[in-house]
């Protein structure tokens, strides 16, 4: 345990731990979600067989899921480390990837949510909308479904509100409202990150546009937010301190990464950038 003091506290903490991170994500982007983990100090596994899951949560730091590139085997792997993670108090992240355009995968966030327990929700903010009204729907309040079939991407109207200062805030005491709800905190990606615990909202711009251009980034942050929280138990001010220094690392290296050369290199440039990440 140990109370967060900025960036400088997290890395430290992660690298002298060697925190150990699990990671079940779809194989278009585990490659660069593990080399994420190992660039902040991590050590990560990319287990998913339902077989040894368990045992592998059991063994971890935390454990970080997400619904991108889902599978009947996958699905079943995040339910059993997330029961395992939830009994044992190690720290879990979901990513509710592509909740917008399939049942499915609101119904498998909603059971992960409410049996699992994990500390940390993830999504872009169209994704959050979403699960928001389905959450609400659950503590018989109403909030609207602002979200369409948007696929995994957050909509044209949700990004192009996070310009206007008054609807970005409208946002925030949506994600805010979420965290209250689910007793987690809450992290919606976009041009600007929105994070909360249920009672403070950070916001953290930043980034290229070149980062929604890339496979995976989405899945590279939720690796990262895995990797920060992995020492620092379950008060959720230090978890959301945690998240606030993921967000804060992956949009400062996603600035500081060379575009000039194409998407590919970009992409190279990115997990450069967070192995020689520094704010000391």
């Amino acid at each position: 345990m140990y109370k967060t003091d900025g960036v400088k506290n997290v890395l430290e903490a992660v690298r002298q731990r060697k925190s150990l991170i699990h990671i079940i994500v779809g194989q278009v982007s585990v490659n660069d979600c593990a080399n994420v983990v190992l660039a902040l100090g991590g050590r990560p596994i990319t287990a998913e067989c339902p077989l040894e899951v368990e045992q592998i949560t059991g063994n971890a730091d935390s454990l970080a899921v997400s619904f991108a590139n889902i599978t009947q085997g996958r699905a079943e792997a995040i339910m059993l480390s997330g029961r395992v993670a939830s009994e044992k108090n190690i720290p879990s992240v979901i990513d509710v990837v592509g909740v917008t355009c399939s049942d499915y995968r609101v119904e498998l966030a909603k059971k992960f949510i409410e049996e699992c327990k994990p500390v940390v929700i993830k999504g872009n903010i169209s994704e959050i909308r979403k699960m928001a009204s389905v959450m609400a729907v659950l503590n018989d309040e109403v909030l609207p479904d602002y979200a369409g079939n948007v696929g995994i991407d957050a909509s044209a109207s949700d990004i192009e509100a996070m310009s206007d200062e008054e609807k970005l805030a409208d946002m925030g005491e949506l994600v805010r409202h979420f965290a209250k709800n689910t007793g987690a905190v809450v992290l919606a990606s976009g041009v600007v990150d929105i994070v909360s615990d249920g009672e403070r909202v950070e916001y953290v711009p930043g980034g290229k546009p070149q980062m929604a251009r890339v496979t995976g980034t989405g899945c590279m942050l939720n690796s990262a937010v895995a990797t920060t929280i992995s020492c620092c138990g379950y008060r959720l001010e230090d978890v959301m301190d945690a998240v606030v220094c993921a967000s804060k690392i992956m949009k400062t290296c996603g600035e500081f990464a060379d575009e000039s050369s194409g998407l590919g290199s970009y992409r190279v440039n990115l997990i450069d950038a967070i192995s020689k990440y520094r704010m000391f």
